[in-house]
């Protein structure tokens, strides 16, 4: 597979003291083309959210957008949320201010806080990093889990997109 820089596109070539699954992840040829990458790449790259300037800031659109429509300023502890999830979508009617808990709540619950075992049926708390994955409360229900799905009694678990598949790419 030949690779190259993401900056000046020349052909990435493995150093001599680079481990291979360094030089996997490697996306420019050397430090220069990361720094010129950076100083030109498109305003909002960074955030994955549109910015805009104003008087001559850097401010995120959406909460700009927010302000001038309720004609003051927002609060530090006021969020912005995206009804549709698009992060891009800045229209009025997709904004919602919320206080930080209201958030934290409101995404909480798109991966719930208790779930229920597939084997048992029990109903128990996974780890808050592993809610959206989670279908066996213990390891005992996770290997009998894994035993129905190879015998086709249970549909395997999708793959979640990998963090190539999102790479912020317009």
């Amino acid at each position: 597979m030949d690779r190259t820089c993401r900056h000046c596109e020349k052909r990435l070539v493995q150093k001599a003291k680079e481990y291979p699954s360094q030089f996997s992840r490697r996306l420019f040829c050397d430090r220069a083309c990361v720094v010129e990458w950076w100083r030109s790449r498109p305003v909002g790259l960074k955030t994955r959210y549109k910015q805009a300037k104003v008087n001559g800031q850097k401010r995120l659109a959406h909460r700009v957008v927010v302000e001038r429509h309720l004609g003051r300023s927002l609060l530090r502890s006021e969020q912005v949320h995206h009804i549709n999830g698009d992060r891009t979508d800045n229209r009025v009617e997709n904004l919602q201010i919320l206080t930080s808990g209201e958030h934290s709540r409101l995404h909480n619950q798109k991966h719930p806080i208790l779930k229920t075992c597939l084997v048992c049926g029990v109903e128990f708390r996974p780890h808050p990093t592993k809610r959206q994955r989670a279908r066996a409360c213990g390891r005992k229900c996770g290997n009998v889990l894994n035993g129905m799905v190879q015998r086709g009694e249970v549909e395997p678990q999708p793959k979640p997109p990998t963090p190539s598949d999102s790479s912020g790419k317009n």
